[in-house]
């Protein structure tokens, strides 16, 4: 009886693309829905069916950081995939030898490997297409690059003068200047006892109490410097007596734990104090148990009184510890014989 080969599923998916790169301006000129309608007009020409895999504000240097990528290129090989389109190729790579490594993966499987943007078609499957892609991926590293390097002395440059690079502690916001002043927001309750965020020469109709972001930082602070407390303890005080958190978003909502550490993390940025390293970063290494020492405040742009932050900063000496270091590699591993008593020999 001959032998049923199962029909081979017809190639019409084409793995669509999205990353939008860290712009400071609002009209994102990578814009995930502009290079959305470009990728579905090309497919739709093609008449391929989009499995759609997006990126968020990811740096196109590496792969690690892009999990939308990485899922991407786990479906490179399948048989119903047919192409890759991205609107063009710095949303791929901004890398030389990763975009070599993917047109070398794309031929290897007989993919199509397509660009959206208007005036940006190229043929990668012909040796002169290949070549134009290689030189543009080229481009788009040095470019990258370059505003690396910009990016790093502006931020050199700024923490000099005394101002902060990113997102500004909580409880702060940016004067005209760019320096940390007191944030001027804050909590209004609302009857219905939920929360908003606002001002407090502007209270919302019926709202009963204000809490400004501010003295909730302050209040952090103080507890965690004189309260020997840890940072849920802190968390929990500071949520029975009504304070509240702001996150990224803008949005007031309970305190964590987390929460309180960043902001204990960032004392030396509250006395005008700008270290090189960011406040997650310190608080890997040794750095953040040196106490005061090597910190130099600001006083005329701290935000934050001096001699809490100092006691702050001891504090955090205080409660840190170091685990002995016998000079032995503690991961933990599992050994064949490990339950294997050894017997004595005789």
């Amino acid at each position: 009886m001959p032998r049923r080969i199962s029909p081979q599923p017809e190639r019409k998916v084409a793995l669509g693309y999205i990353r939008n790169s860290f712009t400071r301006n609002k009209p994102d000129t990578d814009s995930p829905d502009r290079q959305c309608a470009n990728i579905e007009a090309v497919a739709a020409r093609k008449g391929y069916t989009v499995e759609w895999y997006t990126e968020g504000h990811k740096s196109g240097r590496y792969e690690k950081n892009r999990p939308g990528w990485l899922a991407l290129k786990d479906r490179i090989g399948d048989p119903d995939v047919i192409a890759i389109i991205a609107n063009d190729l710095s949303r791929l790579h901004r890398k030389l030898s990763r975009l070599s490594n993917l047109l070398d993966l794309v031929d290897e499987h007989k993919m199509e490997l397509m660009l959206a943007a208007p005036g940006r078609e190229l043929d990668t499957s012909t040796p002169i297409g290949r070549t134009i892609a290689q030189f543009i991926a080229l481009q788009d590293e040095a470019y990258s690059i370059d505003i690396s390097v910009r990016s790093t002395d502006l931020a050199i440059y700024r923490r000099k003068l005394g101002k902060v690079n990113g997102q500004v502690p909580f409880g702060t916001m940016r004067d005209a200047e760019g320096y940390l002043t007191a944030d001027v927001e804050g909590t209004w309750t609302l009857p219905d006892g939920t929360w908003v965020t606002g001002i407090l020469a502007e209270p919302p109709e019926g709202a009963t109490d204000f809490r400004s972001y501010y003295r909730c930082a302050k209040r952090m602070l103080i507890l965690y410097a004189h309260g020997n407390i840890g940072y849920e303890k802190v968390a929990y005080r500071l949520n029975e007596t009504g304070w509240l958190f702001c996150d990224r978003k803008g949005i007031p909502r309970l305190i964590t734990s987390d929460d309180v550490r960043r902001v204990v993390a960032n004392w030396p940025e509250f006395g005008g104090a700008m270290l090189e390293k960011k406040a997650k970063t310190r608080s890997k290494d040794r750095s953040t148990r040196l106490g005061t020492e090597g910190i130099y405040f600001n006083p005329a742009r701290a935000v934050m009184p001096i001699k809490l932050l100092i006691r702050v900063g001891n504090m955090l000496k205080e409660r840190a510890f170091d685990a002995p270091d016998n000079g032995v590699v503690r991961a933990a591993r599992e050994y064949a014989l490990n339950r294997i008593r050894h017997q004595p020999l005789r």
